[in-house]
């Protein structure tokens, strides 16, 4: 904003200039005015930026909306924003610190616009999430099968192991709140990880060769794309799955 502040202070005494002109003329002869394409540009850039918190805000009123539309889980819907926020704050990060960049049209274009990019993964692993049922076949068969050989892991340990009957590790006992919530996350992992995966590693691939261009809009464009694809799937498949496996919802 530096450049916006020196462009406005010699706006300012344009002011003053042409208020003193017509102070000293004629009536007929008083109503002068200036004008210049760096007003427009400077102003509008001042307004983009005065208003990135509103933007960002209705964005994630947008957000919040259309993924309880999806998911039909209002907290579920709550976690998910949570963790949007936490990466555009990642990417403000990225683009202020790590970057150096001055805060201007771009990036703040950049916060708003990638908003809506940034849930696309995290909803993907959440709508998973809320489509496994309690008695889903396929999970109830996976969880099994891990607690089969959590049962074996105990019994080679001996007593030091434990219970080799713990309940937990029993493969024909009823899922409590905290084992259903493990393995309704690890089968929306296992359904739609992959394909976040290669989505995003796509997507950086694809972005990687604008940071050879020339032009610096096209390097930042392709850096902030690069930054919040990495942090979208990081936090798709690290935070969000630990918070739902401690705090999800539940299905009743």
């Amino acid at each position: 904003l530096a450049g916006a502040d020196a462009i406005l202070a010699a706006k300012a005494s344009w002011d003053d200039f042409v208020n003193a002109r017509n102070a000293h003329a004629s009536v007929s002869g008083n109503r002068a005015w200036h004008t210049a394409q760096a007003w427009v540009t400077v102003e509008a850039q001042i307004a983009i930026i005065q208003s990135t918190g509103m933007t960002i805000l209705l964005s994630c009123v947008c957000g919040g909306i259309g993924m309880l539309l999806f998911t039909s889980d209002p907290w579920l819907s709550i976690i998910v924003l949570g963790l949007v926020m936490g990466v555009i704050c990642g990417l403000a990060f990225f683009i202020v610190s790590l970057m150096g960049w001055a805060v201007g049209p771009i990036e703040v274009i950049s916060l708003v616009v990638f908003l809506g990019y940034a849930v696309t993964y995290a909803l993907h692993i959440a709508h998973g999430f809320a489509a496994v049922k309690e008695d889903d076949p396929v999970m109830l068969e996976v969880d099994r099968f891990y607690r089969e050989k959590a049962a074996r892991r105990r019994q080679l340990r001996g007593p030091a192991g434990g219970d080799p009957s713990d309940a937990q590790d029993d493969p024909h006992a009823p899922l409590n709140g905290r084992q259903l919530r493990v393995g309704r996350v690890r089968m929306a992992v296992l359904y739609v990880g992959m394909a976040t995966v290669s989505s995003a590693v796509s997507t950086i691939g694809s972005s990687m060769f604008l940071l050879f261009c020339r032009m610096t809009i096209f390097v930042k464009l392709g850096s902030v794309v690069i930054a919040v694809t990495t942090l979208s799937i990081v936090f798709a498949l690290v935070p969000l799955p630990a918070v739902l496996m401690l705090a999800g919802p539940s299905l009743t």
